[in-house]
């Protein structure tokens, strides 16, 4: 009787195997791969949690990644100068003033702090005197000042290569940026008429 019924047995282990092999088919079978990759991303979640999100980039990553777009080397004097003003700023969301003096910019180079401007809702001043700006620069950076909501000095002095071709633009963020309370351009070649038009 022992005999007879192995077969039986047999043949029922062997059914219940092949039922759940076809159970398994439709997850397992078609992406084996995806499926165990799954599963231990599932895992992981329940024994550690989420990962965590990558941290924000500093102003220094924005500016640097802005001149990897650009192609652009900025010079050692870029390079120190913006290092001090960034250094102590893990988020461009805590940067209250831009200071960058007597060290020539590049359209580049403005290009570059015009990124680092547009995530720093926080500036209130902006010095770039001596920086051999002219009104191409000043073109890349009135609507940048524009967005800045608390800005209220911004100093062009002893940039000579600014002319009357800026007028307009310096008058228009004057008249939209109402909480700006001073534009020095002193040393610079805009025309002694409109400097007082633009005060």
């Amino acid at each position: 009787s022992d005999l007879a019924s192995r077969p039986t047995f047999g043949r029922s282990h062997s059914h219940n195997v092949l039922k759940t092999t076809s159970a398994l088919q439709p997850a397992q079978l078609h992406n084996p791969r995806m499926n165990a990759t799954t599963g231990a991303t599932n895992l992981h979640k329940e024994m550690f949690g989420a990962p965590p999100a990558p941290p924000a980039p500093t102003p220094m990553d924005i500016f640097n990644s802005a001149c990897v777009r650009l192609k652009h080397v900025p010079t050692p004097a870029v390079k120190r100068h913006t290092l001090t003003l960034f250094r102590l700023h893990n988020s461009p969301k805590t940067l209250t003033s831009i200071t960058l003096g007597d060290i020539p910019l590049t359209l580049d180079d403005i290009k570059a702090l015009a990124e680092v401007l547009k995530e720093a809702p926080s500036i209130k001043s902006m010095s770039l005197t001596n920086c051999d700006l002219d009104d191409d620069s000043v073109e890349l950076l009135i609507p940048v000042c524009k967005s800045l909501g608390c800005l209220t000095t911004l100093d062009l002095s002893g940039n000579q290569k600014i002319a009357s071709s800026s007028v307009p633009a310096l008058r228009a963020l004057i008249t939209e940026v109402k909480q700006l309370e001073a534009l020095q351009l002193d040393n610079t070649s805009v025309p002694q008429p409109q400097l007082r038009i633009l005060k």
